[in-house]
Parts: structure tokens; sequence; C-alpha cells
């Protein structure tokens, strides 16, 4: 982000079913991790998504854990999230 001259999105949200290593990662990398729930198949909590991501919009950086995801990619984008 900061090559293009965003220096503020340091905020990774990453569900609490994700593996170790991608907190790890963003931490190591100086992200602010913002952890949300997930229901009992690791699928992401849509509402606690859409909460946490309008809570650090401003800092916001990305989605980490893909697997968290798959389920519901059709349902999130973004711009639904962060309105």
């Amino acid at each position: 982000m900061s090559v293009k001259g965003d220096h503020h999105g340091n905020a990774r949200i990453i569900p609490v079913s994700a593996y170790v290593t991608n907190p790890i990662i963003a931490a190591m990398c100086g992200m602010k991790i913002v952890a949300v729930g997930t229901d009992a198949k690791g699928n992401i909590n849509i509402e606690e998504l859409r909460t946490t991501a309008n809570a650090n919009r401003d800092n916001l950086s990305n989605l980490m854990g893909y697997g968290s995801f798959r389920e519901i990619l059709r349902e999130i984008s973004y711009a639904d999230y962060c309105e």
C-alpha cells in the first residue's frame, strides 16, 4: 500500500479460523490485526465482518484468510461493507 502512497491502510481483517501464519505475517509487516468471528464451519460471520469493516474503514488494508471467505465470496465486496 505504501508504494501507492497509502500509508494509513494498516488494518487487516483476519477470521479467527485463519491459519496461525496469517496473523503472524500481518504482525511482522506492522499491520493492525482485527479478528472477526466465524461459524461452526469456519466461514466468516458476515454481520461481524460488516461491523468490523465499517469500524476500521479509514485504515482498512485488506481481508486475509481466503478459506474463511470462499463460501460467501459472492456476497461480500469492499463497497458493501465500507459504505
